[in-house]
């Protein structure tokens, strides 16, 4: 045994536990804030599904009578009382029982907001979109659309506006022939030839001619143009002028005749001229002139001794010739093939029923208050379809050459805005035709015959249509609009079909008889029925509107941002007839919801001391943030 080692073996006792210790301590702590770390994964996850129960939670409290009346899913997120029903949902969610986690809620820094708000078109069409798509049957939409496609309304239109380009082709050359055929008539008055009238009557004989060469070139070119246009249109063309052109004809040889005898006319008096210049030398020279035997003859010259045609010697008769009469040109003016049905009372009787339908929206107008107005430029409307038409379908219009021109311009650029709308909106898709059908199914219109309940009892479409303040101005606004809807189809229809030879008779039959037959539609419309979509088309019963097809079909073409506004505002007076409060302005159709939430810690705060600023602790706990975005 070594003395020397006898006191350090002593002194090396406790060192492996205190080693052990250590280590063991060292473990602990990282076995604790493992532990720690875990129940913050697990609180993110906690939190999160809180939070996303918390926020449907609160979105299960969307508007009854709302959805009820209109299918749309809202949340009144303005609502103090959400605020505080959120937060009561997700302290309820959080609370554990028996658990070593404690979650505390910064409500202070804790919140849920409105994010989708129904004054927002797109929100309000999105909701419209997700009620639609699985309830209501496309059918009636597209068949609008068919029965217009087999219309054919663009091609009549393009017939209409060439009929309209060759009639004015026709009044210019029908102006040209009669004018110069005012300046034959003042030619033939001249009765002769002579000396005095010979030089002014050549000048306006040739000017005749070169514009007889003009007039005639302008019937050629209609006539060409007419037979472009069409053959029935060219025969017509060809009866009217038929002969004309041989007239021409015959009215150059008038001419042809007149300017030879003013030539002959002035050769003789050159002759004649020539032998009294003659005469006059042999005075001259003494010598004696038989026929002037008192020697007072005047030669027949001017001071440069040129041909005087002043000069009338009283013993020498002038020539002269018979002026020969100049064909005029004539155009057979074809008759009046068509009679103008005479007007019935259907047109006062529609006005009538309209009457009727005024006064019953009158007594709807006293409950309007504006204040329940969402804001007046919302619900502003450009209507371009518009046209300024009597309501008089009663009575038989009288066209002039210039009022039927006039009526049928107006026709033709609302038939073209018509087909030029129908087309851009069906290009826009299908979800036009779902917001369509969405109003045609919860709101009411004239003709409907099922109640809603709603604050106007009637004529909710022709609202959205319009959006006048006053129903009866969006009523008559309609009628108005279906009335001239009616006649311009009608108006085209039997112009198309019409066989009247006379150009203008032919536009004004159709304007007049497409009046009286808008009249009668009118009728029928307003009393529930369908009328054919154009007259040549009566005899198909798969082409007939009633009045709800022509509310489609001008909900088809009315921009979107006005239909969504009406039906804001319509909903704002239907929820205000049962709370008063309502305001669709705190409606929205998503959230958004923010929740702080503390959860305790056993290790950590041990190891990073608050002051180290490591990581979101606070007062010994861990922060969590979570946000979430949920919609109906």
């Amino acid at each position: 045994m070594n003395p020397g080692h006898t006191g350090r073996t002593g002194n090396n006792r406790g060192v492996i536990t205190v080693y052990f210790c250590l280590i063991l301590t060292g473990c602990f702590l990282l076995a604790g804030v493992l532990t720690d770390a875990v129940r913050i994964l697990h609180g993110y996850s906690r939190v999160n599904m809180a939070l996303e129960s918390s926020v449907r939670s609160v979105l299960a409290c969307y508007d009854r009578e709302l959805i009820s009346g209109s299918g749309i899913f809202a949340l009144n997120a303005k609502d103090p009382e959400i605020q505080k029903l959120f937060i009561k949902y997700l302290k309820a969610n959080l609370a554990t029982k028996g658990s070593f986690a404690r979650y505390t809620v910064d409500e202070t820094e804790t919140r849920i907001q409105g994010y989708e708000w129904l004054t927002k078109d797109d929100v309000l069409k999105s909701q419209i979109m997700e009620y639609m798509k699985y309830r209501v049957p496309l059918s009636a939409a597209k068949s609008i659309i068919d029965k217009f496609d087999e219309l054919n309304l663009n091609e009549k239109h393009a017939v209409a506006q060439k009929a309209g380009e060759l009639r004015k082709e026709r009044t210019d050359v029908i102006g040209v022939v009669d004018s110069l055929n005012s300046r034959i008539r003042s030619l033939n008055s001249t009765q002769s030839i002579n000396a005095e009238n010979c030089g002014g009557l050549g000048q306006q004989l040739s000017g005749l001619e070169g514009e007889a060469r003009h007039a005639e070139s302008e019937v050629r070119n209609y006539l060409n143009m007419a037979e472009q246009h069409g053959p029935w249109e060219g025969e017509i063309a060809r009866k009217e002028f038929e002969g004309t052109l041989s007239d021409f004809e015959r009215l150059y040889k008038d001419i042809g005749d007149n300017l030879k005898k003013i030539s002959s006319l002035e050769q003789e008096l050159w002759k004649s001229a020539a032998d009294r210049d003659g005469r006059g030398k042999e005075r001259d020279d003494g010598n004696y002139d038989k026929d002037d035997p008192d020697g007072n003859d005047k030669n027949k010259q001017d001071s440069n001794g040129e041909y005087d045609p002043e000069y009338k010697p009283e013993d020498e008769p002038e020539p002269e010739y018979a002026f020969t009469r100049l064909t005029e040109i004539y155009r057979n003016a074809p008759a009046n093939s068509e009679t103008t049905p005479s007007a019935d009372d259907s047109g006062a009787k529609a006005l009538e029923l309209l009457n009727r339908f005024y006064d019953l929206y009158r007594q709807y107008l006293a409950g309007v208050d504006p204040e329940w107005l969402i804001d007046p430029d919302d619900i502003r409307k450009n209507d371009e379809l518009d046209e300024n038409v009597s309501l008089e379908l009663g009575t038989t219009p009288r066209y002039s050459n210039a009022d039927a021109e006039a009526a049928n311009d107006g026709v033709l650029s609302f038939a073209r805005k018509l087909v030029d709308r129908i087309k851009a909106s069906v290009q826009n898709g299908i979800e036009n035709v779902y917001v369509n059908e969405y109003i045609m199914t919860h709101f009411s219109f004239v003709t409907s015959k099922k109640h809603f309940g709603h604050f106007f009892e009637k004529g909710e479409v022709e609202y959205i249509l319009f959006g006048s303040r006053n129903q009866v101005d969006n009523v008559a606004r309609m009628a108005q609009r279906l009335a001239f809807t009616r006649f311009a189809i009608n108006s085209l229809d039997y112009f198309i079909a019409s066989k009247n030879p006379e150009p203008i008779y032919r536009l004004a039959y159709a304007l007049a008889r497409g009046a009286i037959q808008a009249g009668r539609d009118m009728l029928d419309l307003y009393r529930g029925k369908a009328v054919a979509i154009a007259p040549s088309l009566s005899a198909s019963t798969a082409l007939k509107m009633d009045y709800a097809d022509y509310l489609r079909l001008f909900l088809l073409i009315q921009p979107e941002g006005e239909k969504l506004a009406g039906i804001r505002q319509l909903l704002q007076f239907n929820m205000k007839q049962h709370d008063s409060r309502f305001n669709i302005a705190d409606y929205s159709s998503a959230v958004v919801a923010k929740a702080r939430v503390k959860i305790n810690l056993w290790f950590i705060p041990a190891v990073f001391p608050d002051r180290v600023k490591i990581g979101p602790f606070e007062d010994g706990c861990y922060v969590i943030e979570k946000q979430v975005f949920l919609g109906y």
